[in-house]
Order: C-alpha cells, then structure tokens, then sequence
C-alpha cells in the first residue's frame, strides 16, 4: 500500500514537472512568426531552467515506472541540452575571430539598463573607471540621471555623450572616449524606442558604428510589439558598408527565434561568440539570482569578444554587461 501511495506521489511529480519542460521545449522550438503567441517570448525566455525541472521530471517518472513519461523527459533534456551546450562550447562549429595582428586594437565596451533612472550613478562611474570602459551604452535613462552622471565626472571619462528619447522622460544613451560621427537619434527607426548609433574611428584606422538598443518588453498584451522592435533591428543586415556593435536590453535571449533571426548569418552575440555561457543579467534587484540573459553585446564580422562578465549596478534590475572586443 505504501509504495503504490508513493509511485501516485512520484506520479504526481513528474507530471507536473513534465508538463513544465514539455510546454519549454514546444516554445523553444516554435518559428519566429509563431514567438508573438500569448506568454510564449516569457516562456520561452527560461528555456535553460527547463533541464531541471526535466531531470526532476525524469527521476520522479523512473520511480513511478512511467515508461513514456521517462523517455519524453529524455527526449527533452536531450534536445535543450544540445541547444545549451555551444553556449559553453563550439564542438565542432567554425567561430569568426578577428585574426591577431598589429592592426588589430582593442576596445573595453559597457551596457546597462539603469531601470528609469534608478541606477547609481556611483556604480556606473566606478565600473567605467575600474574596467577603463571606452564605450558606454545605457538604457531607460532620465535627464535627472543624465545631470547626476555629469555631476559625478562622467563626462570627464568619457567626453562624448548623445541621448535619445520619445517621450522626454526615459532615454538611451552612448559615451565614448571618441568623437561620435554621424551620430543619429534612432538607427533602425524603432516603434519601441530611439535607437541612437554614432560611429568612432580607433586608432587603427577602423570605423565601427555603436548602437544603444531597447526593444519592447514582453509583457502582457505587447507580445506582438515586441516582436516587431527586434525584427526592426534586423534591418541593419543590410548596411553592408557599416561595422556595427549593437549593445543593451534586447528583451531577448539566444532562445528567442525573433533574437536568432535578427543575428543572421552576419551578428554574433558576444556570450555565443566567446563560449563564455550563461550572462544572467535580468531580475537583478530581487533576492534570488539572475535567472534570464536579455541584455547582449552583439558584434558584427571581423569583430571578437575576448572577455565578458556582469557586473551589479545598485537600484537596477538589469545587471550590466561589460566586455573586451579586438578590432580587425
């Protein structure tokens, strides 16, 4: 009697777990002209967690001997962690790599989406400083905030500034520690918000164009707009003459079909690129970890990211991401 009781319990387990990975796995799998579906991009966005509710789902079915429940669950696990593993590992797979030479330059870049305003300033200026941050890129600033970052010398490290905004009260912003060319408000003319690009010549002689990016939100009701502020970004595919960075929020992770198809055969998103796995960077103001990479440092042919990490910015729900790029 007990252990019938127990196999109905382990029952209980694996289907509720199993549902779980089984609806993860149909998401993740889905076309990007079905990812606008109602709840599917959130769904979608903790594709990575679902190997362990699919190993909790698998043992729990072991112990209750459902024989179809364990072979989906390994069907499942199999599957999502053939998707994970080029996040940590190119097995077999030919990265772009900018070849070593005298020519090349390196640059240290910073993203941060600064939640309305609420960021400190203190962290953003001290991260600029600690890494040696040549270009800064920021998300959802204020013109309060703005001021607070001259206040606290910013512009003393990184002396060209240009933000954008719609509706006068949130921005996004690019510094650099070069003079901005052809600097415009919105690059991809977005129906989410201002997209500001300007271009920096290095020292090398090369010419790339840095890009602040922030797409919809996925929230409730806006699937479909959030959908359309990614696919407007892939618009710049076809700017075969400009070398692009495209650095912030895109709402998105590598999971994400919509984020998949606006890299195409040409961007590379930087975490990928350097096999450096998961960059966590979204909730980062609750009391557990990080649980979903929507923030992104994306880089174009000839282009590599050498190192990557996130780092807190104090009142901020998104963690910043800094990386290292060398320049062919």
């Amino acid at each position: 009697m007990k252990l019938g009781v127990m196999r109905v319990v382990w029952g209980l387990i694996s289907g509720v777990f199993g549902l779980i990975t089984l609806i993860g796995m149909v998401a993740r799998l889905l076309p990007a002209a079905l990812s606008d579906l109602p709840l599917l991009p959130e769904i979608v966005s903790f594709t990575p967690w679902y190997c362990i509710s699919g190993a909790i789902a698998l043992f729990a079915a072991l112990m209750a001997h459902q024989t179809l429940r364990v072979w989906t669950m390994v069907i499942c696990l199999a599957l999502n962690v053939c998707m994970q593993v080029p996040l940590f590992a190119h097995i077999g797979v030919p990265q772009q790599s900018a070849q070593q030479s005298s020519s090349n330059q390196t640059l240290s870049v910073m993203t941060s989406n600064v939640y309305r305003g609420a960021g400190s300033v203190q962290d953003i200026v001290q991260q600029v400083r600690q890494h040696h941050v040549q270009i800064l890129t920021m998300q959802e600033t204020t013109a309060d905030f703005e001021q607070k970052l001259y206040d606290a010398g910013l512009d003393q490290l990184l002396p060209y500034h240009h933000r954008s905004t719609s509706d006068h009260m949130y921005g996004n912003d690019i510094w650099s520690a070069y003079p901005l060319a052809d600097v415009v408000s919105d690059e991809v003319d977005s129906s989410a918000s201002p997209m500001p690009a300007g271009s920096i010549t290095l020292d090398s002689g090369a010419v790339v164009r840095f890009v602040s990016v922030h797409t919809t939100s996925p929230k409730f009701g806006s699937w479909a707009q959030w959908k359309r502020s990614i696919d407007e970004i892939s618009a710049l595919q076809n700017n075969t003459h400009t070398t692009y960075v495209l650095m912030g929020d895109f709402n998105a992770t590598l999971d994400h079909a919509p984020f998949r198809a606006m890299l195409g055969s040409r961007f590379r998103d930087g975490a990928y690129q350097l096999a450096h796995g998961y960059t966590m960077t979204w909730p980062a103001n609750l009391s557990i970890p990080a649980m979903v990479g929507i923030d992104h440092v994306v880089v174009d042919q000839g282009i590599t990211v050498t190192s990557m990490q996130t780092q807190t910015i104090t009142g901020s729900d998104h963690k910043a991401l800094i990386a290292t790029l060398r320049i062919a």
